[in-house]
C-alpha cells in the first residue's frame, strides 16, 4: 500500500451536550400524545384560520396554526412573522399601530396568564438558565404559498386547570378578533399518556450540529477572445505594408 496517502488520524469522541431546556421545544426524549382539537379560530370570505390537533407532551404542546386563503399573494408577506410586519421594517409609527397583514395569535391560562406572537411577547431564551415564569409561546418551523400557511408553535408549561383560550385577529382577511376556549383538562390527561423513550440526560447527541446546504448557480466567465497568431518569421513581408 502506497505510504503517501497516510489515513487520517481518529476523530475526537463527539461532546455530548446537555439535553436542552423544557421551555425551548418539544423534548427529545419522549413521543407526544395527539389530541384532536378541530378548532375554526377565524373566519371571513377571505380566509380561514384554524387549529386542528395539539401533540401533548408531559410539561408542554406542540401544534400547527393552519391558514386558507384567498388574498393576493403578490401582496401578502408571510402573515405569521414578526419580522416581515415589524413597525421599523415598514416604515411605521407605533401610532399607525401593527402592520394590518400581520396575524395576531395567542394562548391565555385560566389564571390570566398569556403570550402571543407579537414583538416583546416571547422572552429570548438564550439569555438565562433560569425557567420563564410562562407561559411561553414559542414559533417552531413553518411557510406556505398559494392559498396556504402554516406555522408551528411551542407552548410551555402545561395550562393549569380551568379553560385554555386560542385568541387570533387578521385585519388583512377581515378576521376581527376571536376567542375559542377549551378545557384545558384535555391537554392535561394527554399529558399522563407521553411516552418516554430514555433518561433525559440522556436525549443529547453529539455536538448538537446541524448541517444544511444550498445549490447556487454561478455564471461562467465568457470565453477569453483568441490571441492572434504571432507572425511566421520565414514568411516575406509585404513592401507596401507602412505599419509602424
Amino acid at each position: 500500500m502506497s505510504s503517501f496517502f497516510e489515513p487520517p488520524p481518529p476523530l475526537p469522541e463527539p461532546r455530548r451536550e446537555p439535553p436542552r431546556p423544557r421551555w425551548v421545544g418539544a423534548p427529545d426524549a419522549e413521543i407526544g400524545r395527539a389530541v384532536a382539537l378541530n378548532l375554526l379560530l377565524g373566519r371571513s370570505d377571505k380566509a380561514a384560520v384554524w387549529l386542528s390537533t395539539a401533540t401533548v407532551y408531559t410539561d408542554g404542546f406542540e401544534f400547527d396554526l393552519q391558514i386558507r386563503h384567498r388574498l393576493d399573494e403578490g401582496l401578502l408577506d408571510d402573515p405569521f412573522s414578526i419580522y416581515s410586519h415589524h413597525l421599523p421594517r415598514r416604515g411605521r409609527s407605533p401610532e399607525e399601530g401593527l402592520d394590518q397583514g400581520l396575524l395576531r395569535f395567542g394562548i391565555e391560562f385560566s389564571d390570566g396568564r398569556k403570550a402571543t406572537n407579537l414583538p416583546g411577547w416571547t422572552p429570548f431564551l438564550g439569555e438565562s438558565d433560569a425557567a420563564p415564569e410562562g407561559p411561553i409561546l414559542s414559533p417552531e418551523a413553518g411557510g406556505g404559498g398559494g392559498g396556504r400557511w402554516r406555522q408551528g408553535f411551542w407552548v410551555w408549561p402545561l395550562p393549569p386547570r380551568g379553560t385554555l383560550a386560542f385568541v387570533c385577529e387578521w385585519p388583512l382577511a377581515d378576521i376581527s378578533e376571536t376567542r375559542s376556549e377549551i378545557d384545558s383538562a384535555i391537554l392535561r390527561d394527554a399529558a399522563a399518556e407521553a411516552a418516554e423513550l430514555w433518561p433525559e440526560a440522556e436525549s443529547g447527541s453529539g455536538t448538537g450540529a446541524s448541517w444544511s446546504y444550498e445549490t447556487h448557480r454561478l455564471p461562467l466567465p465568457s470565453a477569453p477572445p483568441e490571441a492572434a497568431e504571432p507572425p511566421d518569421p520565414d514568411e516575406p513581408t509585404d513592401p507596401d505594408d507602412t505599419t509602424v
